[in-house]
Parts: C-alpha cells; sequence; structure tokens
C-alpha cells in the first residue's frame, strides 16, 4: 500500500510540479520586467522561480563607494547576506550572534520591491565577496568591487 501511495505522486510529481512553476514562471518574466522598472544602481535580481533557480545576475560588479540593490520579482521573499564577516556594530547585526554579522546585507525584499544592500562600504576596493539568500540555501552570487 505503501508503494501503492508513492507511485500515485511523490518525487516525480513534485518534479513535474517544480517544472511547470518554473516555466510559468519564465513566461512571466517579460510582464514582470515591464511592471517593475530596474533601479540605476547595480542590482541583483531574483526572477520568478528563483528559489529553484538562482539569482539571475549571481555575480555583480561594483564601484568602490557605490551602491547595489537587491530587486525581487519573485513571489518568495530573497535578500543578499555577505559570506564574510564585519563588525558587530551595524543596527542589523543584532539578529546574529555576537562575532557573526555580515560585511554586508540586505532586508528580505517581497515580490516587486527593490531594497538597497548595506554595509558595503566596508567592502574593501579590489575585494571579491561571496553572498547568499538567507532563505534559500541554493541561492549564492558574489559582489566583485573593482579596485579604487
Amino acid at each position: 500500500m505503501r508503494s501503492e501511495r508513492l507511485s500515485r505522486g511523490g518525487p516525480v510529481r513534485a518534479r513535474t510540479t517544480m517544472r511547470a512553476f518554473a516555466l510559468l514562471a519564465l513566461l512571466l518574466v517579460p510582464f514582470a520586467a515591464a511592471v517593475v522598472p530596474l533601479p540605476a544602481t547595480p542590482t541583483i535580481v531574483a526572477l520568478p522561480g528563483a528559489w529553484l533557480t538562482q539569482y539571475a545576475t549571481p555575480a555583480m560588479v561594483m564601484q568602490p563607494g557605490g551602491g547595489v540593490n537587491v530587486l525581487n520579482l519573485d513571489i518568495m521573499y530573497h535578500d543578499v547576506v555577505s559570506v564574510a564577516v564585519g563588525s558587530d556594530a551595524p543596527f542589523w547585526c543584532t539578529n546574529y550572534q555576537v562575532g557573526h554579522c555580515p560585511l554586508f546585507w540586505s532586508r528580505l525584499a517581497n515580490l516587486a520591491e527593490s531594497v538597497p544592500v548595506l554595509g558595503l562600504e566596508n567592502a574593501a576596493p579590489g575585494g571579491t565577496y561571496a553572498f547568499y539568500c538567507s532563505k534559500h540555501s541554493g541561492m549564492t552570487g558574489t559582489l566583485v568591487v573593482l579596485p579604487a
């Protein structure tokens, strides 16, 4: 009876559902891009279905002292958190254990929302920094700060 239950749904059905969702997400990209204007600042983008795939911009290059935004076009919340740790002084560090505060961070962005990445003044010119989404471990990327 247990094997009968698995054959009616289970992993095969889950994969089919995820594929259908990913296809729907790809069809919605032109609509989402037309509705949500892109910011002038370099932007890390989470397209529809990003929680299944990855950031649309897994590598981001920025000028020293510049800014970066996170644009979420997915129904799930997404953010950007650096792997590198920094000072425990910024306000967002209250959510982290002492000594584990990320060098830079953004709050969770809702659907069609663009939020700034904070703490980028701590990123050294010429540096390369790994980042991730705190809600979806498969979403990772790299921020490159150009030399001064």
